[in-house]
Parts: structure tokens; sequence; C-alpha cells
């Protein structure tokens, strides 16, 4: 990284001090310590989980972050259309503009892309083992999985309605896809002051594969199999402890009832 930002990043507009995390969460004390001492750009090099990390501590900031992605999927620059190329990133980053995204929140703690629960999350939690990531190895992973994987049962409420089912999947997003393509709320937007909630009944392996290539052409949404509800706040409750991924990122909840809203216009971010 450092070959790339001395070669392409012009030093008559931007001053750079480059540093390394060491551990998990580093990312956010980085980013924190960087805002706290009035530096307007922080850039970080990372896929979904480093963005959440650095993306806590610039939360009601006036510093805007810049992601330059790096990771094994890259949801939410994909989203932006931020370019998967440090280079050219670099190299035009005087014609970007800043602007002010919406934050979720689960339990209060901050998502910027997804949050799910269901066989998403359940692949978040295995991915996390594999040394060799990507999408041969992701794609390899869901069907090895699809068999063992028996959706658990919750209740979801959403605008006045209570709906109890056994999703396979249950997504809540602020941005449009995952990663690598697949966009699970293809409409979603960081601005509107919404989340999307989707959730895709259990199907067979072949039905599996069709949403998948639907995902990928972004017309999931008209698949039999799913249903997304937009909203501003949600609640997921459930008899037993969810697995969950925030960010792509494994997590486990201890707490059964859970709360998720959006704040508006929380995170600065640099875009194209």
């Amino acid at each position: 990284m450092e070959e790339y930002i001395g070669k392409n990043l012009d030093r008559r507009l931007f001053t750079p001090t480059i540093c390394y995390t060491e551990r998990k969460g580093h990312a956010y004390d980085l980013a924190a310590e960087a805002q706290k001492n009035g530096i307007p750009i922080i850039a970080i090099a990372g896929g979904d989980g480093t963005v959440n990390e650095a993306g806590r501590a610039l939360m009601g900031t006036n510093s805007s972050l810049l992601i330059i992605p790096t990771g094994s999927g890259n949801g939410i620059a994909n989203h932006y259309k931020i370019p998967d190329n440090a280079e050219a990133i670099l190299r035009s980053l005087e014609h970007w503009k800043t602007i002010k995204t919406d934050v979720g929140m689960i339990n209060e703690f901050p998502f910027f892309g997804f949050c799910g629960f269901g066989f998403d999350a359940h692949i978040a939690h295995e991915f996390a083992k594999l040394k060799s990531r990507g999408m041969a190895g992701y794609t390899r992973l869901v069907f090895r999985e699809f068999k063992k994987f028996i959706p658990q049962e919750i209740e979801l409420r959403c605008n006045g309605e209570v709906i109890r089912e056994n999703p396979f999947i249950l997504s809540v997003a602020n941005v449009s896809e995952y990663g690598n393509g697949v966009k699970i709320v293809p409409d979603a937007d960081t601005c509107d002051g919404e989340l999307g909630v989707c959730s895709i009944r259990k199907v067979n392996p072949f039905q599996l594969a069709v949403l998948f290539f639907k995902s990928r052409k972004g017309n999931i949404s008209h698949s039999e199999f799913y249903r997304k509800r937009k909203g501003d706040s949600f609640e997921i409750i459930s008899s037993q402890a969810l697995k969950a991924h925030i960010d792509g990122e494994p997590w486990d909840f201890t707490d059964k009832h859970l709360k998720i809203r959006i704040t508006d216009k929380q995170l600065q971010l640099l875009v194209p």
C-alpha cells in the first residue's frame, strides 16, 4: 500500500500518515485517534468488517471515511461503486465528493452494510474459519452447509405487523449487496432514512442456484421465495439466542429480543 500511495497520491493536496492494524478492533482505535487529532480524511484498506470498525469511530464527527476495498466481498464499497483498484482511487481522490450516510443500529451496535440471521449468518461463522477466502471458497461453503442448516423460528415486528416465520435467510440491509456482486436488496439507499429487511424461504439446491444468479443480476425481488419490507425500525424475537453477522463478521447475541433502527446521516463518506 505504501508503494501505491507514493506513486499515485498527489502530495500537493494530501499529506498521508500510514498506520497498520495489529489486532481485531485496532482499526477503531486508529480511526478514533486520527479523528481526535483533527485528520479530515481517514482511509482504510480492508473489507466490510474493517469498514465497520473505522466507521464506528467516525460516526457523528466531521472526519470523512475513505474505503480502499481489499476484502473478500467488499459489499459496502461495491454499493457506492468504489473501484477495487487502489491506484485508481488515489489518482482520482481530489475529484471525489463527501456524502452523509445513514447507519443501522442493532441493539445500539452500528452496522453500515448488513446484519443477518439464518443461513447467511451461519455461513459468516463458517467462512471466518476458512484459511482461503474469495468467491470460489464462499460458493463451495454455501453448498456444503446447505443440507445441514435448519431455519430457526422468529417473530418479526415491522410497521405494526407481526410476522412469524422460519426464514432460510433474514437480512436487514442498509446497502444493496453482500459482496461479490450478490445483490440482496437491489434498491437499497443509504440516505433515505430506511432499512430494508428481506426474508427468503427454504428452497432446494436448484432453487438456491437460481436465487444466486438472480441476485447477481439484481432481480432477486422477482423470485416467489423472496419478500422485502422497508421501515425505520424493526424487532426480531426468538425463543433462543440468534447466531448473526454484522457487516460480514460473525456475531452471537445472547439477547433473544433484538431492536433494529436507522440513524440518519451519521457517517461522512468519500465516494466517486
